[in-house]
């Protein structure tokens, strides 16, 4: 169990070692990924306008008897309703009739958004467009064509437009800051996976313990330090560090064999001349 914790703790150091030596392979994928999401979002996403205009719920009924905390839930209902009515096919098409700019009902359906004003018998619809003299112009038109449609609708109610929709020539989408941080935060996590996968697939030992532990009957023989630059990072290091240490375990083996070569060459040299002074 201790040995399994140790193992852990020994890969996720070589984990953090190896992000913090390539930290500017990370930080770069970043930055070029952030900007690329906004070259992306600036270039090729047409910018969106909104303009708005608030609706009140009126009840003929409440304002006949008075208002009460049950009155007010039966507003707030019917503002919902209302809702609805609002993106009806019927009306729609009336909107789309009415501005006379070449959208059709169902392409208006996905520019409108209406909901209520903090919980109370107020909402205010919401028209997003490429165009944001289109945009007041639909809003305005919901306003002309809606209550009277209500009114056809829903009987003993209507509706009072509150305010009408102004051009707004101020962009609403798309947010740069937000392609931006997405893009960075995509780049650092893809970069930062890709140096750990390719960290764990390099064979080099990357310490003297590893070593150790995975060839337990294999000498240290000699041991070069000096080799690598420290600031270059800590796997460079390591294999100046690894290299010099086979190249010391080669050069003594061959050292050892050319000594036993020359014990051989010697014993032979005085075989041979212990027996010519015999002939």
């Amino acid at each position: 169990m201790d040995k399994n914790k140790e193992n852990i703790e020994i890969d996720l150091k070589r984990i953090f070692l190896a992000l913090w030596s390539r930290a500017w392979i990370v930080i770069l994928a970043g930055i070029v990924c952030g900007a690329a999401a906004f070259s992306y979002a600036f270039f090729l996403i047409t910018p969106t306008y909104s303009s708005n205009v608030s609706i009140y719920v009126n009840n003929t009924y409440v304002d006949a008897q008075g208002f009460s905390s049950s009155q007010l839930t039966a507003a707030q209902d019917l503002a919902d309703t209302y809702m609805v009515i609002l993106k009806s096919r019927s009306v729609l098409d009336k909107v789309a009739e009415k501005t006379g700019l070449g959208y059709s009902g169902k392409a208006l359906k996905s520019m409108i958004t209406a909901q209520a004003i903090n919980d109370t018998e107020v909402f205010e619809v919401e028209v997003t467009c490429a165009d944001y003299k289109h945009a007041a112009q639909i809003a305005n038109a919901i306003a002309d064509v809606l209550p009277d449609k209500i009114a056809e609708v829903v009987e003993g109610s209507s509706v009072k437009v509150v305010d009408y929709a102004e051009e707004n020539p101020v962009a609403v989408g798309p947010s740069y800051k937000k392609y931006v941080v997405l893009g960075a935060v995509i780049g650092i996590l893809l970069s930062a996976v890709v140096v750990v996968l390719v960290d764990i697939a390099d064979t080099t030992i990357v310490s003297e313990e590893y070593l150790s532990n995975v060839y337990p009957k294999t000498p240290l023989l000699a041991v070069i330090s000096g080799t690598g630059n420290a600031k270059s990072g800590y796997r460079k290091g390591y294999r100046g560090y690894y290299r010099g240490y086979y190249r010391g375990y080669y050069q003594t083996t061959k050292k050892k064999e050319e000594k036993t070569d020359k014990v051989e060459a010697s014993a032979q040299e005085a075989s041979q001349n212990s027996g010519g002074e015999k002939q």
